[in-house]
């Protein structure tokens, strides 16, 4: 059942809107499901994979590898895990990009945040309104 009229089910409309999104939209394309530990702890069940994440791969030929995101690509929805890599013929070993929908997020970088942020005096509040009992007095204009 079709719940949202806005959106089409066709595959090629689907493709299509993928192929021409901006980016800021893309990487929503980059989200993998948690770890059950984090679940608990974040209160939702999936999340945007962020250089720095630790992940483990759940499918394909890589199934069951674990290791850090060192690279992100939003136009493509792949990431490159550090341990997940392909050998060469000449023998050297290149990053082996993933769809990030196939790993699932075991530890999530804590952002640091600048010290000046956090010192930073909060804005002052507005002024609260007056009622009219505290207002003082004002002579009123005499009717002639």
């Amino acid at each position: 059942m079709k719940l949202n009229k806005n959106v089409s089910k066709q595959g090629r409309k689907q493709r299509r809107a993928r192929a021409h999104a901006p980016l800021h939209v893309l990487r929503k394309t980059l989200s993998a499901p948690l770890a059950k530990e984090l679940r608990a702890k974040a209160g939702r069940r999936s999340a945007i994979v962020t250089k720095g994440s630790k992940v483990k791969v759940l499918s394909g030929r890589y199934r069951g590898v674990s290791g850090t995101v060192t690279k992100c690509d939003s136009t493509t929805g792949k990431i490159a895990v550090d341990t997940v890599l392909v050998k060469t013929q000449k023998g050297t070993e290149n990053k082996r990009f993933i769809q990030a929908s196939s790993v699932v997020i075991l530890e999530i970088p804590t952002a640091k945040v600048p010290e000046k942020v956090k010192a930073a005096p909060k804005a002052q509040a507005k002024a609260e309104p007056v009622s009219k009992a505290q207002q003082p007095a004002t002579a009123a204009p005499a009717k002639v």
